[in-house]
């Protein structure tokens, strides 16, 4: 007859399960076993990892820091963003808006019907970038300085329709304005159609509403701008739907000509008094 052994129930019969050691413990472990050490060396590796993870531990950045660099990163994309907006500006100005009105290859109509607000826009602009970098910390203050201006940037979109269309049309047409533009376009400091560069303030306002909400996002709520932050926010924002609802007039201006010049073929003089009223409007 087999027995079977019976299981004893002291401890010691039991094999307790090695806890994971931690890296740090880990690796002072090894140490430890290297046979090839002199106690004396085993001691500066201890001391030498010790002190490793000690500053490791010493630099890595709490929440609060983490916040603070975080929110610099996003204050300094809104400069940088700025900076590149200016100098797409600065080519359109200094290429194309100011040579087009010394050289009179197209009359003064032509020339406001292509830029439009382009030069009041510049220095609106050049005055924001000149406040964010006197004082990057007083983002919400250079904002809410220059918000209310933004809503210039309406009649800017109302005409942009009609820029592009007089653009193709002189394009074809004028010999001289098309020798000019090719020539400008072409420049070492250009290199862009002008085209593309006349859309570039039509993108910017809801650029700034993106911008300032990453700022915001960092900024807490104790903080004594943010307050400031949501308000520059919410300006933009006014301005932007305000930009939509002069875009949407215009578009529907545009429908409603041209049902009338199918019935008809009279063009009303209605175009007129919409800018008007969109600039009695800002």
């Amino acid at each position: 007859m087999i027995r079977t052994p019976k299981r004893s129930n002291k401890q010691d019969d039991f094999v307790t399960p090695q806890m994971k050691l931690d890296l740090r413990k880990e690796l002072q472990s090894a140490i430890q076993r290297r046979n090839n050490l002199t106690s004396r060396s085993k001691l500066k590796c201890i001391k030498f990892l010790e002190n490793s993870f000690e500053d490791e531990e010493k630099n890595e950045p709490n929440d609060f820091d983490k916040r603070i660099i975080l929110r610099r990163k996003a204050i300094e994309e809104v400069l940088t963003s700025e900076r590149s907006y200016i100098a797409q500006l600065d080519k359109l100005v200094n290429f194309f808006v100011n040579p087009l009105k010394n050289l009179n290859l197209i009359d003064i109509n032509s020339h406001t019907t292509l830029f439009g607000q382009l030069e009041l826009i510049h220095n609106i602009n050049n005055e924001l970038l000149t406040r964010l970098e006197n004082d990057s910390d007083d983002v919400a203050g250079a904002f809410l300085k220059l918000a209310p201006f933004f809503k210039i940037y309406s009649v800017y979109a109302f005409d942009y329709r009609n820029s592009l269309l007089l653009l193709q049309t002189l394009t074809t047409k004028n010999v001289a304005f098309r020798s000019f533009l090719e020539k400008a376009e072409s420049r070492p400091e250009v290199q862009q159609k002008l085209n593309s560069l006349l859309i570039t303030p039509i993108q910017r306002v809801p650029r700034y509403r993106l911008l300032l909400q990453q700022v915001l996002l960092y900024t807490s709520p104790a903080d004594s701008d943010y307050k400031m932050i949501q308000e520059s926010i919410r300006q933009i924002e006014s301005s932007i739907n305000h930009i939509n609802s002069v875009v949407e007039d215009q578009e529907n201006i545009q429908r409603m000509l041209n049902i009338q010049n199918s019935l008809s073929g009279r063009i009303p003089n209605i175009m007129r008094n919409v800018r008007l009223e969109t600039f009695y409007n800002l």
